[in-house]
């Protein structure tokens, strides 16, 4: 019973871990905009976030038996172990020096960024909120 209670701050706390994650990327990419042969880093965890949620509620699983210590398992098993996949865009360049960071985009991802972890901040105070307010009797 008291597991359904966690798993939405365990979902808010996985988002705001791969937001985090996008935003030191982000802070990377401008730090190094005239760095030649630099190459941007991005961060994507929604689309592992959302498999995960989607195979949670079907009731369907990809669980494997793991007997050995060397053995691998397909994904994370729970929210909880989601971890935000950061990765080099590459084969494009917008220089002649090899830096493909276009400044225009990194800001607007830095806004999109910032407006999410605003958003999924206050939905995660609004859950604690309520839990509070669930122990408290008021």
């Amino acid at each position: 019973m008291l597991e359904g209670l966690f798993q939405g701050p365990e979902f808010l706390n996985s988002a705001l871990d791969g937001l985090t994650a996008r935003n030191d990327a982000i802070a990377e990419n401008l730090a190094n905009v005239d760095t030649p042969n630099y190459k941007a880093k991005r961060v994507d965890f929604e689309s592992r976030l959302q498999k995960l949620l989607q195979r949670s509620e079907s009731g369907g699983s990809l669980d494997l038996v793991v007997d050995q210590p060397r053995q691998f398992t397909l994904g994370p098993s729970s929210v909880g172990d989601l971890k935000p996949v950061e990765w080099t865009a590459g084969g494009t360049s917008m220089r002649n020096d090899g830096n493909n960071v276009d400044i225009d985009y990194e800001m607007t991802l830095l806004a999109q960024t910032e407006i999410s972890y605003n958003a999924v901040a206050d939905l995660e105070k609004r859950d604690f909120t309520r839990m509070k307010s669930a122990i408290n009797g008021t």
